[in-house]
């Protein structure tokens, strides 16, 4: 989720408009077939998926202009986690690159908050979960 949620914040600092979470590669694909103009950053366990336009790296995002453009990201823990959760009343993600407004957000709106760790493909522990 570190990963994905940074690779996230490059997509917003390099003008994306909207990023829309999603489990499912295939899906991710139908829609860029539905919608040429999408831009779709993701991975398989570490790996750049085929048709999409690069993978989860924020590296690759930096080099970019995503002016007003919306992406659809493909992670194997981070977006799974979100989907998972899309019933929650509120969601905040984040990231090192994000902690700092995360953590204000969190202060100025939320009263109580549950830590999801994504772990490994959203499966096993990570070192960093525990």
């Amino acid at each position: 989720m570190f990963r994905a949620f940074t690779t996230a914040a490059f997509c917003i600092a390099a003008g994306a408009r909207e990023i829309v979470l999603v489990n499912d590669h295939e899906r991710a694909l139908a829609m860029k077939r539905a919608d040429p103009g999408l831009f779709l950053t993701g991975e398989i366990d570490g790996r750049p998926i085929a048709g999409f336009d690069v993978g989860n790296s924020p590296s690759a995002i930096e080099r970019l202009d995503l002016g007003g453009r919306r992406v659809v990201q493909r992670t194997s823990s981070g977006t799974q986690g979100v989907v998972a959760a899309s019933g929650a009343h509120a969601i905040a993600l984040g990231s090192f690159v994000t902690a700092a407004a995360t953590v204000r957000y969190l202060r100025e709106r939320a009263e109580e908050v549950t830590i999801v760790a994504m772990g490994q493909n959203a499966i096993k522990d990570a070192d960093e979960d525990l």
